[in-house]
Protein backbone atom coordinates (compact mmCIF):
# COMPACT_ATOMS: atom_id res chain seq x y z
CA UNK A 1 0.00 0.00 0.00
CA UNK A 2 1.27 3.48 -0.88
CA UNK A 3 0.53 6.53 1.28
CA UNK A 4 0.77 10.05 -0.11
CA UNK A 5 2.93 12.78 1.38
CA UNK A 6 1.42 15.93 2.92
CA UNK A 7 2.10 17.80 -0.32
CA UNK A 8 0.58 14.96 -2.33
CA UNK A 9 -2.61 15.08 -0.29
CA UNK A 10 -2.87 18.88 -0.70
CA UNK A 11 -2.44 18.56 -4.46
CA UNK A 12 -4.98 15.74 -4.69
CA UNK A 13 -7.64 17.65 -2.78
CA UNK A 14 -7.13 20.92 -4.64
CA UNK A 15 -7.44 19.08 -7.94
CA UNK A 16 -10.59 17.31 -6.73
CA UNK A 17 -12.29 20.62 -5.94
CA UNK A 18 -12.36 19.91 -2.21
CA UNK A 19 -10.63 23.21 -1.36
CA UNK A 20 -13.21 25.98 -1.77
CA UNK A 21 -12.54 29.73 -1.62
CA UNK A 22 -15.03 32.44 -0.70
CA UNK A 23 -16.99 33.44 2.44
CA UNK A 24 -18.02 30.34 4.39
CA UNK A 25 -19.79 29.68 7.68
CA UNK A 26 -18.49 26.94 9.96
CA UNK A 27 -20.24 25.11 12.76
CA UNK A 28 -18.53 27.49 15.20
CA UNK A 29 -20.67 30.32 13.79
CA UNK A 30 -23.72 28.74 15.42
CA UNK A 31 -22.19 29.60 18.80
CA UNK A 32 -20.30 32.71 17.64
CA UNK A 33 -22.48 34.27 14.91
CA UNK A 34 -20.48 37.51 14.90
CA UNK A 35 -17.20 35.74 14.16
CA UNK A 36 -15.74 36.71 10.76
CA UNK A 37 -16.49 34.28 7.96
CA UNK A 38 -13.66 32.10 6.71
CA UNK A 39 -12.40 32.61 3.16
CA UNK A 40 -11.39 28.97 2.72
CA UNK A 41 -13.17 25.70 3.36
CA UNK A 42 -12.13 22.09 2.84
CA UNK A 43 -15.10 19.94 1.89
CA UNK A 44 -13.89 16.42 2.67
CA UNK A 45 -17.21 14.68 2.22
CA UNK A 46 -18.00 12.04 -0.35
CA UNK A 47 -20.28 12.60 -3.32
CA UNK A 48 -22.99 13.88 -3.63
CA UNK A 49 -22.55 16.17 -0.56
CA UNK A 50 -18.90 16.69 -1.37
CA UNK A 51 -16.39 16.15 -4.14
CA UNK A 52 -14.47 13.09 -3.02
CA UNK A 53 -14.54 9.58 -4.40
CA UNK A 54 -14.08 6.47 -2.23
CA UNK A 55 -10.54 6.18 -3.65
CA UNK A 56 -9.64 9.71 -2.53
CA UNK A 57 -11.06 9.14 0.95
CA UNK A 58 -9.06 5.91 1.18
CA UNK A 59 -5.91 7.83 0.22
CA UNK A 60 -6.54 10.31 3.04
CA UNK A 61 -7.04 7.50 5.55
CA UNK A 62 -3.82 5.79 4.45
CA UNK A 63 -1.98 9.10 4.74
CA UNK A 64 -3.24 9.67 8.29
CA UNK A 65 -2.13 6.18 9.32
CA UNK A 66 1.33 6.81 7.91
CA UNK A 67 1.57 10.16 9.72
CA UNK A 68 0.48 8.56 12.96
CA UNK A 69 3.05 5.76 12.75
CA UNK A 70 5.98 8.12 12.17
CA UNK A 71 7.90 8.16 15.44
CA UNK A 72 4.93 8.02 17.80
CA UNK A 73 4.11 5.60 20.59
CA UNK A 74 1.08 3.66 19.32
CA UNK A 75 -1.11 3.20 22.32
CA UNK A 76 -4.70 2.45 21.30
CA UNK A 77 -6.97 -0.54 20.82
CA UNK A 78 -9.90 1.07 19.03
CA UNK A 79 -10.30 3.61 16.24
CA UNK A 80 -13.41 5.73 15.75
CA UNK A 81 -14.22 8.04 12.87
CA UNK A 82 -16.35 10.96 13.97
CA UNK A 83 -19.63 11.08 12.07
CA UNK A 84 -19.94 11.66 9.28
CA UNK A 85 -16.78 12.87 7.53
CA UNK A 86 -14.40 10.91 9.75
CA UNK A 87 -15.94 7.47 9.25
CA UNK A 88 -14.48 6.56 5.82
CA UNK A 89 -11.11 7.95 6.93
CA UNK A 90 -11.13 5.70 10.00
CA UNK A 91 -11.98 2.64 7.89
CA UNK A 92 -9.03 3.31 5.57
CA UNK A 93 -6.76 4.15 8.52
CA UNK A 94 -7.41 0.74 10.09
CA UNK A 95 -6.97 -1.03 6.74
CA UNK A 96 -3.52 0.54 6.28
CA UNK A 97 -2.55 0.12 9.94
CA UNK A 98 -3.37 -3.59 10.00
CA UNK A 99 -1.20 -4.14 6.93
CA UNK A 100 1.90 -2.82 8.71
CA UNK A 101 1.14 -3.68 12.33
CA UNK A 102 0.17 -7.33 12.09
CA UNK A 103 1.17 -7.87 15.73
CA UNK A 104 -1.52 -5.53 17.04
CA UNK A 105 -5.26 -6.01 17.19
CA UNK A 106 -7.11 -2.81 16.36
CA UNK A 107 -10.87 -2.58 15.92
CA UNK A 108 -13.28 0.02 14.58
CA UNK A 109 -16.10 1.36 16.70
CA UNK A 110 -19.01 3.50 15.57
CA UNK A 111 -20.85 6.61 16.74
CA UNK A 112 -24.02 8.24 15.51
CA UNK A 113 -25.57 11.72 15.52
CA UNK A 114 -29.08 11.99 16.93
CA UNK A 115 -31.33 15.03 16.91
CA UNK A 116 -33.08 15.67 20.21
CA UNK A 117 -35.34 18.39 21.55
CA UNK A 118 -32.38 20.25 23.01
CA UNK A 119 -30.21 19.83 19.93
CA UNK A 120 -27.83 17.32 18.43
CA UNK A 121 -26.05 14.68 20.46
CA UNK A 122 -23.40 12.11 19.55
CA UNK A 123 -24.04 8.62 20.90
CA UNK A 124 -22.55 5.16 20.55
CA UNK A 125 -24.26 2.89 18.03
CA UNK A 126 -25.96 0.04 19.94
CA UNK A 127 -24.79 -3.55 20.01
CA UNK A 128 -21.04 -2.96 20.21
CA UNK A 129 -19.18 -5.20 22.66
CA UNK A 130 -16.15 -3.28 23.84
CA UNK A 131 -13.44 -3.92 26.41
CA UNK A 132 -13.67 -1.33 29.15
CA UNK A 133 -10.52 0.53 30.03
CA UNK A 134 -9.06 0.35 26.52
CA UNK A 135 -7.87 3.43 24.64
CA UNK A 136 -9.51 4.82 21.51
CA UNK A 137 -8.04 7.02 18.78
CA UNK A 138 -10.49 9.55 17.30
CA UNK A 139 -10.21 10.44 13.60
CA UNK A 140 -11.77 13.44 11.87
CA UNK A 141 -11.28 15.42 8.70
CA UNK A 142 -10.63 18.90 10.10
CA UNK A 143 -10.19 20.86 13.32
CA UNK A 144 -11.90 24.19 13.83
CA UNK A 145 -12.93 24.61 17.48
CA UNK A 146 -13.07 20.93 18.36
CA UNK A 147 -16.81 20.95 18.98
CA UNK A 148 -17.63 17.57 17.42
CA UNK A 149 -14.64 15.94 19.12
CA UNK A 150 -15.69 17.32 22.51
CA UNK A 151 -19.28 16.13 21.89
CA UNK A 152 -18.04 12.62 21.10
CA UNK A 153 -15.85 12.16 24.17
CA UNK A 154 -18.72 11.61 26.70
CA UNK A 155 -20.20 8.91 24.42
CA UNK A 156 -16.85 7.12 24.24
CA UNK A 157 -16.17 7.44 27.94
CA UNK A 158 -19.66 6.20 28.76
CA UNK A 159 -18.60 2.92 27.09
CA UNK A 160 -15.68 2.69 29.50
CA UNK A 161 -13.10 3.78 26.94
CA UNK A 162 -10.19 6.15 27.49
CA UNK A 163 -9.79 8.98 24.99
CA UNK A 164 -6.41 10.69 24.83
CA UNK A 165 -5.63 11.22 21.14
CA UNK A 166 -7.30 12.61 18.04
CA UNK A 167 -5.81 12.82 14.54
CA UNK A 168 -7.09 15.21 11.85
CA UNK A 169 -6.08 15.92 8.29
CA UNK A 170 -6.22 19.71 8.44
CA UNK A 171 -6.12 22.28 11.22
CA UNK A 172 -8.05 25.42 10.28
CA UNK A 173 -5.87 27.27 12.80
CA UNK A 174 -8.68 28.85 14.80
CA UNK A 175 -7.25 27.59 18.11
CA UNK A 176 -9.27 24.37 18.30
CA UNK A 177 -6.54 22.22 19.84
CA UNK A 178 -6.54 24.11 23.16
CA UNK A 179 -10.04 23.07 24.36
CA UNK A 180 -9.10 19.45 23.63
CA UNK A 181 -5.74 19.69 25.37
CA UNK A 182 -7.51 21.06 28.45
CA UNK A 183 -9.47 17.81 28.75
CA UNK A 184 -6.43 15.63 28.17
CA UNK A 185 -6.71 14.92 24.44
CA UNK A 186 -3.60 15.29 22.27
CA UNK A 187 -4.30 16.59 18.74
CA UNK A 188 -2.17 15.14 15.93
CA UNK A 189 -2.37 17.18 12.72
CA UNK A 190 -1.21 16.27 9.26
CA UNK A 191 -1.06 19.92 8.18
CA UNK A 192 -2.21 23.40 9.05
CA UNK A 193 -4.23 25.39 6.55
CA UNK A 194 -1.40 27.93 6.26
CA UNK A 195 0.92 25.16 5.03
CA UNK A 196 -1.55 24.30 2.29
CA UNK A 197 -1.87 27.95 1.28
CA UNK A 198 1.92 28.25 1.05
CA UNK A 199 1.97 25.22 -1.25
CA UNK A 200 -0.92 26.46 -3.39
CA UNK A 201 0.78 29.80 -4.01
CA UNK A 202 4.19 28.19 -4.66
CA UNK A 203 2.59 25.88 -7.24
CA UNK A 204 0.79 28.76 -8.96
CA UNK A 205 -2.67 27.53 -7.96
CA UNK A 206 -3.65 30.74 -6.14
CA UNK A 207 -2.42 34.32 -6.26
CA UNK A 208 -0.30 35.94 -3.55
CA UNK A 209 -3.18 38.35 -2.94
CA UNK A 210 -5.60 35.48 -2.25
CA UNK A 211 -3.02 33.76 -0.06
CA UNK A 212 -2.46 36.82 2.16
CA UNK A 213 -6.16 37.75 2.25
CA UNK A 214 -7.10 34.23 3.38
CA UNK A 215 -4.34 34.06 6.03
CA UNK A 216 -5.35 37.48 7.37
CA UNK A 217 -8.97 36.33 7.75
CA UNK A 218 -7.88 33.16 9.57
CA UNK A 219 -5.97 35.32 12.05
CA UNK A 220 -8.99 37.58 12.51
CA UNK A 221 -11.18 34.57 13.31
CA UNK A 222 -8.65 33.12 15.73
CA UNK A 223 -8.26 36.46 17.52
CA UNK A 224 -12.03 36.95 17.78
CA UNK A 225 -12.56 33.46 19.22
CA UNK A 226 -9.68 33.85 21.65
CA UNK A 227 -11.22 37.05 23.03
CA UNK A 228 -14.67 35.47 23.28
CA UNK A 229 -13.43 32.43 25.17
CA UNK A 230 -11.20 34.22 27.67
Amino acid sequence: MQALTREGIATLLFGAGAVEFGPKRFKLHDDYPKAPLSLIYTNLRSKPKGHLTPETLRAIGYHLAKIYMEGRAENFNYVVGLPNAGEPLATAFVEYYREYRTDRKVELIYLDKVEEENGRRIVAKPGQKLRRGNKVLMIDDALSLGGTKIEAIPALRSMGLRVNQCIVLIDNEFGGEWPLMQIGVEVIKSSGISNWLNCFEAWGLISRERHFETIDRIRQIAKYLHLQMK
